[in-house]
């Protein structure tokens, strides 16, 4: 069961990538405390909740540059971040380059 709750949460957060998402909020939806689901959601995928949300957001990101003309501002908002500053810095960080080098 843990699994299905795990997996539940995952297509919600992959539908949603542009939101903010608390941990409490998604360990309540799950029925779960906060650290329950912390190791729950680890035991099940091998990542923690951060490392696989910035792992989905900068696969996403990367097929909007690929595939779109967006400007890197309106993909970062698409996939969460607040700005464009941030959302380079964790590309940067995650892919080794920036994002208009990527594209």
């Amino acid at each position: 069961s843990d699994r299905y709750v795990v997996a539940r949460i995952m297509e919600y957060v992959n539908a949603h990538l542009s939101k903010n998402f608390l941990l409490s909020d998604l360990a309540s939806e799950s029925y779960m405390s906060v650290s329950k689901f912390k190791y729950v959601f680890k035991a099940v995928t091998g990542q923690t909740f951060s490392e696989y949300l910035i792992q989905k957001r900068m696969e996403y990101a990367c097929e909007l540059l690929i595939h779109s003309n967006l400007y890197a501002a309106e993909i970062a908002n698409l996939v969460g971040y607040k700005n464009e500053g941030s959302f380079s810095t964790q590309f940067k960080k995650y892919m080794g380059m920036l994002p208009r080098e990527y594209r």
